[in-house]
């Protein structure tokens, strides 16, 4: 079924719900990512840090978008974001390596464990999500997750 101005778009075999990136993006995703990308270089300028920021926030961004508009964080946007994130970190700052692929793995699994702990809290592409914001954010992740459950646990509750 299709609502007024959208088609009906078959889906690859085995990618239940598929739809082509430019379709599942659209121009507001794109405008979502600029502005996250605009404002990581308005904070850090043209540097290292600028270009991980901007490539984290402008990818954030967009998925923020795409999560909004469809109810879901597709693979497709989420773990290349997130291996573009851990790979900018790791050739720009190789000597913070370790905090890196920890941070990575850690947010993953931290998320992952309360998925699995209550069914239907969180879902499997926020667990994913959680391996960009390590990539992403470093050690800093902890502090980042602890201020999100914080603020949700009245909700969760």
């Amino acid at each position: 079924m299709t609502t007024s101005g959208e088609h009906a778009i078959p889906a690859p075999a085995g990618a239940r719900g598929a739809e082509p990136l430019a379709l599942l993006v659209g121009w507001p995703g794109l405008v979502a990512a600029a502005a996250g990308v605009a404002a990581g270089l308005a904070r850090f300028g043209a540097s290292d840090e600028g270009l991980v920021c901007a490539w984290v926030l402008g990818s954030l961004g967009l998925l923020a978008w795409v999560d909004l508009r469809h109810e879901t964080i597709p693979n497709l946007l989420v773990l290349p974001a997130a291996a573009v994130a851990l790979a900018l970190q790791l050739a720009l700052f190789p000597d913070d390596a370790v905090e890196w692929l920890v941070a990575a793995g850690g947010c993953f699994l931290a998320l992952l464990a309360v998925a699995l702990v209550r069914r239907g809290g969180i879902g499997v592409g926020d667990v994913k999500l959680g391996l960009l914001l390590g990539a992403g954010l470093g050690s800093e992740v902890v502090t980042a997750l602890l201020i999100g459950f914080l603020a949700l646990w009245p909700v969760a509750a």
